[in-house]
């Protein structure tokens, strides 16, 4: 699991791994591993886990579960240099054409026999967007528009 609070008035955001990729900052045709260290999966036993605090000004932060990386036959290194070139070449940094640019290059040609989820959020105006994007899609998108503190 990953657990991310973005407070929408400061752009702070804070992240909590059990296990699930780092997310990844998108701005302004950059692309940077936000470093999450992750603690033990959830269930396997009693633990802390630890907050590390970002700021998120412009662009967008992207969180994903393994499977759209993870590749039977594919080193994991190759499918993270794909992930990262994609995100570099998004035309813009909006969470929503983010996240469908993403699961579009991710998933060409590709069938996974994992889950692949994608999550987007960003700051604008003091308010949060967020863009879902799986494959198959489950459902509408929550509205969270004007929370000061959403959960992502």
């Amino acid at each position: 699991a990953l657990v991310g609070v973005l407070d929408t008035t400061t752009g702070r955001i804070s992240f909590a791994s059990a296990g699930h990729p780092s997310p990844v900052r998108v701005e302004s045709g950059q692309a940077h591993e936000l470093p999450v260290p992750p603690g033990p999966p959830l269930g396997v036993q009693h633990c802390h886990y630890k907050d590390h605090e970002f700021r998120l000004d412009r662009g967008c932060v992207m969180m994903f579960t393994d499977g759209l990386v993870e590749r039977r036959g594919t080193p994991l290194d190759e499918r993270l240099e794909l992930l990262e070139t994609s995100l570099r070449a998004s035309p813009n940094n909006e969470p929503g054409p983010v996240a469908d640019l993403i699961i579009d290059a991710m998933t060409a040609g590709d069938r996974s026999s994992d889950d692949i989820v994608v999550l987007t959020a960003g700051r604008r105006r003091r308010t949060l967007l967020t863009r879902q994007a799986a494959r198959p899609p489950n459902g509408p998108v929550p509205d969270t528009a004007g929370c000061p503190h959403s959960v992502v």
